[in-house]
């Protein structure tokens, strides 16, 4: 009876370490205030994932895109990730100015959403800051995993400084992300 019992904690045991190891990883959201916090210690890129709860094309990106190993990997060890919720109702304070949300309780914005997204209020968007927090680029719409991996890479290795994004992108296409993803020495 004992040695049954053994061998099931065993069992038990090694069935759990097996699932640890098949889990998938998640990207590691933060709010805003965390990750202007964490920057001003280590300074890293951000990528912010703009998305309103009633937008479908918002959940879809999050189910396929944002679940996507490579993409997960790749933000974890690059950027800042932040989900800010276009219609929140919570205060940001960015470099000395309180940003709100305006309009009605049904229908309205945030100020802050407005201002990193240039005024344009499309959803999904995906917005890149670099490491002093000054936007680079908001991408409004629905990215596919591939076309985000470009993206990551295109931010994250500060191609966008020298290269057009047609040029980057042809040659890209070619390597096929052959290279690992950039790791971070933080």
């Amino acid at each position: 009876m004992l040695e049954s019992k053994k061998i099931i904690s065993v069992f038990v045991l090694f069935s759990f370490v097996l699932s640890m190891s098949f889990a998938q990883e998640k990207i590691r959201w933060r709010s805003w205030d965390e990750v202007a916090s964490l920057a001003e210690a280590n300074p890293k890129k951000v990528i912010i994932d703009v998305y309103t709860d009633w937008c479908k094309v918002c959940k879809k990106m999050d189910h396929y895109t944002y679940e996507s190993p490579q993409v997960v990997a790749y933000i974890n060890d690059n950027f800042y990730a932040v989900k800010l919720d276009a219609e929140m109702s919570e205060d940001i304070v960015f470099r000395g100015k309180t940003y709100e949300y305006v309009g009605s309780k049904n229908r309205g914005y945030h100020e802050f959403a407005a201002f990193i997204l240039g005024g344009n209020l499309r959803f999904p968007t995906t917005v890149f800051m670099n490491e002093a927090l000054e936007v680079i680029q908001p991408l409004p719409g629905y990215l596919d995993t591939e076309t985000m991996s470009m993206i990551l890479s295109y931010f994250a290795e500060d191609h966008y400084k020298t290269t057009m994004w047609k040029r980057y992108a042809t040659t890209y296409k070619t390597r096929k992300m052959s290279a690992q993803p950039v790791r971070n020495k933080n």
